[in-house]
């Protein structure tokens, strides 16, 4: 009679398959997560770059800013922090807008640059000059 062995366990083959299926699940599942983050995070930068460029200009009349006013610390500490620094300094240029990346980088104060003479609000923070 022929004896019949029972396979007992998995082989290392079986095994591998199984942890190589998860790694790929694994792998699938950390793209999507990290590229939520990045579409949060613009989302956030642009709701916010919004919000700014939709202020601004007010402030600038209210204040008289093209007169020598200037705007008052408790109006601009009470605008949005940068979305990327966390800070949200006001640093005004006399141009149209910032020589990319000159005065980005330049002023290196993580805040907003706004500009005098359009208006015009750009993130002061590197990497970040495309919007």
């Amino acid at each position: 009679m022929p004896r019949h062995v029972r396979k007992a366990g998995v082989t290392l083959i079986e095994v591998l398959i199984v942890v190589t299926i998860l790694a790929v699940l694994a792998a699938v599942v950390l793209t999507q997560v990290v590229s939520s983050e990045a579409d949060a995070e613009d989302a956030m930068i642009r709701y916010t770059l919004r919000e700014m460029r939709s202020r601004v200009p007010a402030m600038m009349l209210q204040y008289d800013v093209a007169n020598g006013g200037t705007i008052p610390a408790s109006v601009t500490n009470a605008l949005p922090e940068n979305p990327v620094t966390g800070y949200n300094f006001v640093h005004v240029i006399m141009k149209d807008q910032p020589d990319i990346p000159g005065d980005v980088n330049q002023v290196g104060l993580g805040g907003w640059i706004v500009s005098f003479t359009t208006g015009g609000v750009w993130l002061d923070a590197p990497g970040y000059e495309h919007y």
